[in-house]
């Protein structure tokens, strides 16, 4: 991989006092661009606080070292491992908080959906450490209409005529200096968004231009902003850069999309989005927070259930439910009280509540999918009620499976092996019935069923038998 770091000290976003931080404050972010059919360029963008970490006296001024670990994974497994050192330097003692320090990562990447983890560690104190992990999506880029790369939000986006700082030429790309904005904040009252994008495919799909639509929208999905301007851009791409003015926009979490449409056909379009904070000391959000969360409900799918409906949803959640919750469940006597419980419920397991789905109820959904298509039996379609089914909805997809068929005598039978919950725990399932109604019959997990004789019980004894071995 093809990679290089640069880096610079910048005035910070968020209103931090001076203070020495136990942990560095890493803030992380990444986005891919086109290189070619094959890869695409991964530039990766961190920053933290330039009083986080430990400085040395030297001769013309102080110095420290940061360890920077990234960790590249596919489908869970680890393909790579960067590491590389990160001086920081300052002419003055660094006694507090001044400035954030900003690096770029870059490195050519093969097509594909990646988890990446940065780790930074102080140099002169390992405990001093951070952990950040994100999503990226090397996509390949369509081949039958234009495309759009990652939006990368800027802190400023200047031409080499205009710019207003002494910017190192690192940052210089399609002629342009971009510096990123690791934190995704924007003080909406001091400065603008400034975003980066890059536009492909137009020599065949955008000959007569594009029309490209900006829009912001809030928490609840609505769109707070709209903006649409025509370009007749020359070659097979272009660079879209805007600046734009939030001080109208409240404080919170929002989503900001560009959309790109090709003049030649209006089926044509594609689209970005990226998830950025805003922070406005003029208009605070709080007020609405009663408001919202009733709006929130009555916006989402539980408002709309049938009785029937939600019936279902409660039984295919109860494996993961604890004993309060099946509690203030049966305690709900209204169809409208459940809805509301389901609607809470999932608002409690949702791991970014910002985001426009819940991912752990997406996960959750497509295990009872994967239960229904693979372990209904016969007649029986609701394979989430089986055995399997429910180990395979409470504790997720196992490590690994060891399948033994069925042999004489002797039933199918699986063994599902967790590495990753108490320590590494087993499910073993029989077929006794060799029709594919596999039944638990042992397992090492804590408050499940235990039958250490399992194998001697309902495997060892039918091999025997049916070799005449009584």
């Amino acid at each position: 991989m093809i990679k290089y770091s640069i880096c610079l000290l910048i005035l910070a976003l968020s209103l931090i006092t001076s203070n020495s931080e136990a942990q560095i404050k890493l803030d992380f972010d990444a986005a891919s661009f086109y290189l070619d059919d094959a890869k695409s360029i991964c530039e990766v963008y961190y920053s933290f606080p330039d009083n986080s970490v430990t400085y040395h006296m030297e001769s013309n001024g102080y110095r420290a070292m940061v360890f920077m670990k990234l960790l590249i994974l596919k489908d869970n497994i680890a393909i790579d491992s960067l590491k590389w050192e990160q001086p920081i330097f300052s002419s003055k003692e660094i006694s507090g908080y001044t400035s954030d320090f900003i690096s770029i990562y870059r490195f050519n990447i093969p097509i594909g959906k990646y988890k990446l983890l940065l780790s930074a560690s102080d140099s002169s104190n390992q405990s001093n450490t951070n952990t950040k992990k994100l999503d990226l999506n090397s996509r390949k880029i369509k081949q039958n209409n234009i495309d759009i790369s990652d939006i990368q939000l800027s802190i400023a986006i200047e031409s080499e005529r205009n710019k207003s700082a002494d910017w190192s030429d690192s940052f210089k790309k399609k002629g342009l200096f971009v510096v990123p904005n690791p934190k995704a904040e924007i003080l909406a009252n001091k400065e603008p968004l400034n975003s980066y994008a890059e536009i492909y495919r137009l020599n065949k799909f955008g000959k007569n231009g594009v029309r490209i639509l900006y829009q912001l929208f809030d928490a609840t999905n609505s769109e707070v902003f709209k903006y649409e301007r025509d370009k007749k851009p020359q070659g097979d791409s272009f660079v879209d850069i805007i600046s734009i003015p939030l001080e109208a926009l409240g404080g919170g979490v929002y989503f900001y999309r560009i959309t790109v449409k090709s003049r030649d056909s209006d089926d044509d379009s594609v689209s970005s989005t990226k998830k950025i904070f805003i922070l406005n000391a003029d208009i605070k959000l709080q007020e609405l927070t009663p408001f919202l969360e009733n709006y929130s409900f009555e916006r989402s799918e539980f408002s709309t259930m049938g009785p029937e409906k939600v019936e279902i949803s409660f039984q295919q959640i109860k494996w993961i439910t604890d004993d309060y919750e099946k509690d203030i469940f049966e305690r709900c006597s209204s169809t409208p009280a459940k809805q509301r419980f389901l609607f809470a419920f999932w608002k409690k397991r949702n791991p970014d509540t910002t985001a426009f789905v819940n991912k752990e109820l997406e996960d959750f959904r497509q295990r009872v999918d994967f239960a229904n298509e693979k372990y209904k039996i016969g007649l029986m379609k609701e394979g989430w009620k089986t055995d399997r089914g429910r180990v395979l909805i409470k504790y997720k997809y196992p490590t690994t499976i060891d399948r033994v068929p069925q042999k004489a005598e002797q039933p199918a039978y699986e063994i599902w092996h967790y590495d990753e919950i108490q320590g590494g725990v087993q499910f073993v399932f029989i077929d006794f019935s060799n029709n594919g109604s596999y039944l638990q019959v042992h397992s090492t997990a804590s408050g499940e069923v235990i039958n250490d004789t399992w194998k001697e019980q309902y495997i060892e004894q039918k091999i025997r038998k049916s070799s005449g071995g009584y």
